[in-house]
């Protein structure tokens, strides 16, 4: 049985946050006074129930999980296939009314201070419990990153914040009524405080997979190069400062940290990740557990973002597919191996985090249910559509990768979570409301109750998190969510490198090149990379700066990275574009998909059914105080360029 860290409840409930007052101001009452924080235990009980702001893939049940949603879906890695485009990227985003949103980490946040008023609450009551001076120290580093990670969470939606250092009762008019807090000030205190605690919490924190003095570097090197790059992209003061900070602390981890799991698909799905090289923290899930009474205990990403027929399906696109470089280490712009003219084609000799992350197309037949199994009669050759393709091409590859990986769990034809027969997809890629009859089989999105699952409007399949596994009887997935992880560190610490003038050959081959290396891709030869490396590149960034954020992009796909990167480096301008799909033979689908008129003539890309311009505005790089927080508080400005 795994140990249930991240998501256990509270044991017992010491504070009510839940009231719509200003700053989320509660009284303090009988159980949280100074009698219920006296030992070591007490405070260790308490923060169980802050672990649960890092919320990884949700929970089951949930259509949407915090891991899939706002971040990537806002940018321009995916769109939803029912959904349409984000309000970001159509320009539709209005200031809200009330107070609330996001309260959980690596979703946009909302103006909420709930979360930080119960780390406020420990912090409050450390100095008069009886522990010893080191306890206290600890404990005071746990509420310190805890802080920090939901601060981190605000300054990057909001920029300047209200800093609110204590638990605030009805009786704090000053702070509860105050205006908001510099970024400046902000960012520093985040930064203090986790400088602090790196040198004051117990370095392997309360057993395994708890808040550690490698947690604490990992939040540095994340923050550092976010507020860094902000700064430098924004034009304000001292953004050296916190890239320093991020290139110190992923110093540290990179020589702690020395090797990383054998296959990528293992990052994302693997059952245990808790002590598995590479991974500092990690959110558990645990099949058919039952914790304190509640069962809900795994997730529901795989099959509501991945496989399910639910509207909410998260479509890679075209751009995102295009970003992946080719096996000689080369983009598709300038690689000699590259042939773009189908799907097919398009997939061949590539970055094999690609197939690990969006399903290879395919076609399989419906004679028989191998269930989960193989045979060769299963398999169609394509012998009329394009006679050098082979249906199986990719079927073949995916058994070769999978060998590798601990999880097995990426074998084609892409099943839904039900082993039986009906429940595998005939082929990828798969499109909703378009209906053939392929093999006596009658399938589209769900109408005939027949392989309806996985049908979107791009063509691409995102299946980073499809696993057919660890799937229990509930249809909940319990492969665990990675939290911080070397590879992140890694890249933090080769991007905040460059920001510096630091980066060269050396920390290519410490950070991106062992990256490359668990891929089996070409090493980064900082020296052969020149302005003709990428003929698509954006012209305003550095060859090799290009190079190093495709990186990023690449091993952080889908992770909910993308737009806080996209605004950090003032790139908002990257979601102006028409959102295209796959690109396959036009004739193979007469009706039922909509293509792209300029993209080719036998070949086409599958364009967006969504025809609402891209129309990003410069002022969603900070987010709007909700009205009734200004009609509350007069003394709130309203964000730069919402007023």
């Amino acid at each position: 049985m795994k140990k249930y860290i991240l998501s256990l409840p509270v044991l017992f409930m010491l504070i009510v946050s839940c009231n719509k007052n200003i700053l989320d101001k509660a009284p303090i009452d009988s159980l949280t006074d100074a009698t219920a924080f006296k030992t070591n235990s007490n405070f260790l009980t308490y923060s169980w129930g802050l672990y649960d702001y890092m919320a990884g893939y949700g929970g089951s049940g949930s259509a949407l999980p915090p891991y899939f949603t706002s971040q990537e879906l806002n940018t321009d890695n995916y769109q939803v296939s029912a959904g349409g485009n984000s309000a970001y990227i159509t320009g539709t985003k209005a200031i809200p009314t009330q107070a609330g949103g996001a309260t959980s980490s690596m979703q946009v946040a909302g103006w909420n201070f709930s979360y930080i008023r119960k780390v406020n609450v420990m912090l409050d009551h450390i100095d008069a419990s009886s522990m010893t001076q080191a306890e206290k120290d600890h404990w005071k580093s746990v509420g310190y990153f805890f802080r920090a990670l939901r601060y981190y969470d605000m300054i990057a939606a909001f920029g300047d914040v209200p800093w609110i250092e204590n638990a605030l009762n009805i009786n704090d008019s000053t702070v509860l009524y105050a205006p908001r807090t510099s970024r400046d000030s902000v960012a520093k205190n985040i930064l203090n405080n986790l400088l602090w605690a790196e040198g004051h919490i117990k370095p392997t924190g309360d057993g395994i997979n708890t808040i550690n003095v490698h947690v604490v570097r990992a939040l540095i090197s994340r923050f550092g190069l976010f507020e860094g790059t902000w700064r430098k992209y924004q034009g304000l003061a001292d953004a050296n400062i916190y890239l320093q900070a991020c290139v110190t602390a992923s110093q540290k981890l990179a020589a702690d940290f020395q090797t990383l799991l054998p296959s990528y698909d293992d990052v994302y799905n693997s059952e245990d990740l808790v002590g598995k090289p590479g991974i500092i923290l990690c959110k558990q899930y645990v099949s058919g557990a039952m914790i304190n009474g509640n069962t809900n205990t795994t997730h529901h990403t795989a099959r509501f973002i991945t496989t399910g027929n639910s509207g909410n399906i998260a479509c890679p696109t075209n751009d995102m597919v295009e970003s992946y470089l080719c096996a000689d280490g080369k983009p598709i712009s300038t690689s000699a191996t590259y042939v773009g003219d189908s799907i097919y084609s398009s997939f061949r000799s590539r970055d094999t985090r690609l197939y690990f992350t969006v399903c290879p197309p395919y076609r399989v037949t419906m004679t028989s249910n191998p269930v989960y199994g193989w045979s060769q009669p299963w398999v169609t050759f394509d012998t009329t559509k394009t006679p050098t393709t082979r249906y199986n091409e990719y079927i073949r590859l995916m058994n070769g990768l999978a060998a590798t990986t601990a999880s097995k769990s990426k074998t084609l034809p892409l099943a839904s979570w039900a082993p039986a027969p009906g429940n595998y997809i005939p082929q990828m890629p798969h499109f909703a409301g378009y209906v053939k009859s392929l093999n006596n089989l009658i399938y589209d999105n769900g109408a005939n109750g027949v392989s309806g699952q996985a049908g979107n409007t791009l063509g691409y399949k995102d299946w980073k998190l499809y696993n057919r596994l660890v799937v229990d009887a509930s249809n909940g997935s319990s492969n665990d969510c990675p939290i911080f992880r070397i590879e992140e560190v890694l890249l933090n610490y080769a991007e905040a490198a460059f920001e510096l003038g630091q980066f060269n050959q050396t920390i290519a081959d410490q950070t991106i090149n062992r990256l490359r290396k668990r891929v089996n891709m070409p090493d980064m030869i900082v020296a052969n990379i020149s302005a003709a490396f990428d003929t698509k590149r954006d012209a305003d960034v550095d060859p090799v700066l290009w190079e190093i954020r495709r990186e990023r992009r690449v091993e952080l796909m889908g992770d909910g990275f993308r737009f806080n990167d996209i605004k950090r480096w003032k790139k908002g301008a990257y979601m102006n574009k028409v959102v295209l799909g796959a690109r396959v033979r036009v004739a193979d689908y007469p009706s039922g998909v909509t293509f792209d008129a300029t993209s080719g003539t036998t070949y086409k890309n599958v364009r967006s059914l969504f025809t609402a311009a891209p129309a990003w505005n410069d002022k969603y790089y900070l987010e709007p105080i909700p009205t009734q927080e200004m009609v509350i508080n007069p003394k709130l400005i309203q964000t730069k360029d919402w007023q």
